[in-house]
């Protein structure tokens, strides 16, 4: 479902993101909370975009919200090389942060956040019904100040990074 477009101007654009109108029964914007994906055209092809950098907000609707990108990194191909994982954003965080990845496929992953010692903090499974670039949140709140490592298991691959925490 389209629920925003835009025009680049200069190095430029804005982009208006709509909900859904709960007076009408058909679905036609987005929840609170649900996630939004950009994409972007060269008029010909969809580009690929491979990491996006918030200001502020992120990739989640939020009814009178103003989610800011300050830079969107675009490859020049497609991935070719399967499920890759990108460093989190942002980082160093305190409330929370958005961990990046690129499935080849659509799957399911599992997201596990360990200390610094190696002990389990937390786990998420996600499925994901189409391949491309994807971002799960982590709230910060519940971590105390330290590194972190986080490990994202799609298939038999397992990829980690490290973040870090200032609560």
């Amino acid at each position: 479902m389209l629920v925003g477009s835009g025009v680049l101007n200069d190095s430029f654009t804005a982009i208006a993101v709509w909900g859904d109108d709960n007076m009408t029964t058909e679905k036609d914007g987005l929840l609170p909370g649900e996630k939004f994906i950009l994409k972007i055209w060269d008029g010909i092809k969809e580009l690929y975009v491979s990491e996006i950098t918030w200001d502020s907000g992120n990739c989640y609707y939020q009814p009178d919200g103003v989610s800011v990108v300050r830079s969107i990194t675009i490859s020049e191909e497609n991935n070719k090389e399967g499920f890759r994982l990108f460093q989190n954003n942002p980082n160093p965080f305190k409330s929370g942060t958005e961990i990046r990845f690129y499935l080849p496929n659509e799957g399911t992953i599992i997201l596990s956040i360990y200390n610094i010692i190696g002990e389990l903090k937390e786990t998420k499974s996600c499925r994901f019904d189409y391949p491309g670039n994807h971002c799960v949140y982590i709230d910060g709140s519940k971590l105390c100040t330290g590194d972190y490592l986080y490990t994202v298991k799609f298939g038999d691959i397992t990829k980690t990074k490290i973040f870090h925490v200032e609560n």
